[in-house]
């Protein structure tokens, strides 16, 4: 008789599942109050864990953008020395439209995952700066030197590569970024 089928399934499964029931059935869905500590506990970790990358991307951020002016002042300077008032100030112009695909870049990184209206963060796409650039180096030729516009505007791909050398989380622990996240 227990090897028979029953509705689907075999009698004895049927009566282990039955068994199991009856020992553990109430206390196998009651929520224990450790239970609901841990969960708390683990919200509160990642929570801090989300707190302390916001604010080591918030650090990479700035340090990008330090970068670029610096290396944007350095390569104007490189630039004057070398050549005549024409390559550098199109070599400015291509920093600082640099510095404006960096912005535009890091408002559109900044709208990732966004979950509401507010928090997406809207605008231009950095995609329309290395075409402005493109045009205002066709439309006046005699005022603007391709190379030396785009020579300036690479400036911002050398600050990405500059990240290369600092640590991964800029020097800030976990510690020091609860207090400073609670003061901000």
């Amino acid at each position: 008789m227990l090897a028979k089928p029953f509705k689907g399934g075999r009698l004895d499964d049927f009566l282990a599942a039955g068994a199991a029931e009856a020992k553990y059935g109430p206390q196998r869905y009651a929520a224990r109050y450790e239970d609901l500590q841990n969960i708390e506990v683990a919200k509160d970790k990642s929570n801090k864990e989300r707190e302390y990358s916001r604010l080591v991307y918030e650090a990479l951020k700035k340090q990008l953008l330090a970068d670029h002016v610096f290396l944007s002042f350095l390569g104007c300077v490189i630039v004057w020395y070398f050549f005549d008032l024409f390559a550098v100030r199109s070599y400015a112009l291509g920093a600082i439209l640099g510095a404006l695909y960096l912005v535009l870049a890091q408002r559109s990184a900044d709208g990732f995952g966004a979950t509401t209206f507010e928090e997406k963060k809207s605008g231009p796409p950095a995609l329309i700066v290395p075409v402005l650039m493109v045009l205002l180096a066709a439309k006046n030729p005699d005022s603007i030197g391709f190379l030396p516009i785009f020579a300036g505007f690479l400036t911002e791909r050398l600050a990405f590569v500059a990240q290369a050398f600092y640590p991964g989380d800029f020097g800030l622990t976990p510690e020091e970024t609860v207090d400073r996240g609670a003061d901000s």
